[in-house]
């Protein structure tokens, strides 16, 4: 830029511009030349700084490319094709029932936009600023593993299509292993998946579908795992749900409600898909016996699938098992047309954003809601009302999978609003800046012995906030949050209670 006003300078003492006054820079510098007595030669000068000017542009152009400053030119072109399906929503590799695209095993393996996502990277470090796993001191810092990776591709450039294996170990074809080698393996197992670093992103590079792409050829194709998962991908292939209880007892939470089940229920208003978690877990049939209740008190018919129903597949997903998600989900899916559901609504944001957002890609078109959106349209139509006030202040938790994922923000707190006498304080970190609870991409089954407790940060900020009740809608931070608040010790001081608790409290 200062080369540009200098040849301007030149140029305008060179010659008589009728609108010279308007070049006010090029006119300063042009005084400033004309008292240093380069008038004479200010024609030359002018030709001289102007060649100099262009080799220098054209020169960075090409320097550009081979430097980090490529992300001026890519990150343009990473924005123009930034995937515009559901977010969070993972990629559909073809192939791996087949055994073919299990998972991400050399950097030739990534896509093309997921390669782009590297040269666009600005390592700007928001998504590491913003990592759960990174802020709770674990290995993984999402900025390195995207510049790793970038360093990894700009080398193994032109080994590509000679083989060469530059030192590591080698895949099939020659092309080194990126599991393990350029990404450590308690980098992928620290991720929760919660796209905070997807959400910080200037660029919108898509670092959670990475980082599952790796898991899957770890999973899949190596075995390799944390060993505390084996049970959960045990008790999915044998029993269908994460609890290894068997569809006997998935309707165990509705004993005495007046649900109907698939094979009567196809009539039914809504369907109430309950998970696994708000079927076999304890304190999470509470909250399904809660939200059937509050439904049920607007008039609404509700149905279930009752032993029908099986695990969405979301938990082997997120950690790894491709193909065994697909058996589940294509499980369901046919079930689901059977049965003639209308609308599906679900407790667990996990499962609402597996049913609504990929089930498609298998063929699962369906109509799904989560339980917060629906009941406060049912109060917002006046089917539901709340009927006494309920002293006390409280917080609410955005999960990951329903604020950042899937933009359910204002729901859940027009919810609390409505409730008299009850204050609704936020925490520093919420909605789309809302802090993780840990228990997201399959941490919720797996030991957290590196760095801190996520769930205990979290807590911690809730109870800054100074309330008297934890709010959330979602089982797993009903989950973390509760351990939280034991950890703390104040679970005599602080409740941790799921919205459809507190709203079932005040409504009959």
């Amino acid at each position: 830029m200062l080369l540009n006003y200098v040849t301007e300078g030149f140029r305008l003492l060179a010659e008589t511009e009728p609108f010279a006054d308007w070049s006010f820079v090029g006119i300063a510098f042009s005084h400033l030349f004309m008292n240093l007595g380069l008038k004479e030669s200010s024609r030359i000068l002018f030709w001289i700084s102007w060649w100099l000017h262009l080799l220098i542009v054209f020169g960075f152009s090409i320097y550009v490319l081979y430097s980090k400053h490529l992300h001026i030119l890519a990150s343009a072109f990473n924005l123009f094709f930034h995937p515009t399906g559901p977010k969070g929503s993972l990629q559909h590799r073809e192939g791996v029932e087949k055994g073919r695209n299990l998972g991400v095993t050399k950097i030739g393996d990534f896509s093309w936009k997921q390669l782009l996502d590297l040269y666009a990277c600005t390592e700007c470090g928001r998504c590491t600023a913003n990592c759960p796993a990174s802020i709770s001191e674990k290995p993984l810092r999402p900025r390195d593993i995207i510049h790793n990776l970038k360093i990894h591709l700009l080398a193994s450039g032109k080994n590509l299509l000679s083989g060469k294996a530059q030192g590591l170990q080698a895949s099939g074809d020659g092309q080194p292993v990126i599991a393990g080698q350029v990404v450590t393996e308690d980098e992928l197992w620290a991720c929760t998946t919660c796209h905070a670093c997807v959400e910080v992103c200037p660029v919108d590079i898509e670092h959670v579908e990475r980082m599952v792409d790796l898991r899957r050829h770890l999973v899949m194709k190596e075995a390799k795992f944390p060993a505390e998962v084996k049970p959960l991908f045990r008790n999915l292939e044998t029993y269908g749900d994460t609890h290894g209880r068997g569809p006997s007892f998935r309707t165990d939470w509705a004993v005495g409600l007046p649900v109907k089940t698939s094979k009567e229920g196809s009539d039914s208003e809504i369907l109430y898909w309950a998970g696994c978690e708000g079927s076999f877990h304890d304190r999470n049939k509470e909250v399904s016996r809660a939200i059937v209740r509050m439904v049920q008190e607007a008039g609404v018919s509700v149905g279930v699938l009752g032993k029908e129903e099986g695990c969405c597949g979301d938990p082997a997903r997120r950690i790894g098992n491709e193909y065994l998600f697909r058996e589940l989900a294509r499980k369901n899916i046919e079930r689901l047309h059977r049965c003639g559901a209308k609308k599906i609504m679900t407790y667990c944001p996990h499962c609402y954003h597996t049913l609504k957002n990929e089930y498609p890609r298998l063929g699962g078109h369906f109509e799904v809601v989560h339980y917060s959106v629906y009941v406060n349209e049912l109060l917002r139509q006046g089917r539901l009302r709340v009927k006494r006030p309920l002293e006390g202040r409280v917080t609410f938790h955005d999960p990951c999978y329903l604020g950042r994922v899937n933009g359910i923000y204002d729901a859940p707190r027009e919810m609390l609003r409505r409730i008299p006498a009850l204050e609704s304080k936020e925490m520093k970190l919420s909605k789309e800046k809302s802090f993780c609870c840990g228990a997201g991409g399959g941490r919720m089954w797996m030991h957290e012995h590196l760095g801190k407790r996520i769930n205990h940060i979290r807590t911690k900020e809730a109870i800054e906030a100074g309330v008297d009740v934890i709010a959330t809608s979602c089982p797993y931070c009903l989950t973390m949050v509760e351990d939280g608040v034991k950890n703390q010790e104040m679970e005599d001081r602080i409740k941790v209670l799921d919205l459809s608790e507190i709203l079932d409290r005040v409504i009959r």
